[in-house]
C-alpha cells in the first residue's frame, strides 16, 4: 500500500509585474517541498487595486509560491502550464484527478488548476 507523503494545490493567480507594469496569470502552489525549491520563488501577494484589500478573515497567506522557469527565471504563466506539469511529473508528483474533480465541481476556488500528490 502506498501512502501520500504530501499534497499541494496548484492554482493560477494574477500578479502585477512591477517592472513591466503588466498583469500576468502565473502558476502558484500551496506549499514548497525541498525537491521543488529550485523551481519556486516566494513572492509577496500585493493588492491589485486600492479598492481591493486582503480579508483578515480569510486564511490566505501574504506570500505566494510561484513557479519560475529554470533558464529565464521568469514566472511561468498559465499559457505554459505544461512546463509545470512536466516538472512536477519529473519530481515524482502525480495529479489527483478525483480530488481535483470534486473541488472543481464544488466550486471551492475559481482559480484552482489541480491537486498534486507524492506517494511514499
Amino acid at each position: 500500500m502506498l501512502f501520500i507523503k504530501s499534497m499541494w494545490k496548484v492554482k493560477k493567480e494574477i500578479h502585477l509585474d512591477s517592472f513591466t507594469k503588466c498583469y500576468k496569470n502565473i502558476i502558484t502552489i500551496s506549499g514548497v517541498a525541498d525537491d521543488m525549491k529550485n523551481h519556486i520563488k516566494t513572492i509577496p501577494r500585493k493588492t491589485l487595486s486600492p479598492f481591493k484589500t486582503f480579508d483578515c478573515c480569510k486564511e490566505t497567506s501574504y506570500c505566494a509560491h510561484a513557479f519560475v522557469d529554470e533558464n529565464t527565471k521568469e514566472f511561468i504563466d498559465i499559457e505554459n502550464i505544461e512546463v509545470v506539469m512536466n516538472l512536477l511529473n519529473t519530481l515524482g508528483y502525480s495529479l489527483d484527478f478525483d480530488l481535483t474533480k470534486i473541488m472543481l465541481k464544488n466550486k471551492s476556488s475559481k482559480n484552482l488548476l489541480f491537486y498534486v500528490i507524492k506517494r511514499v
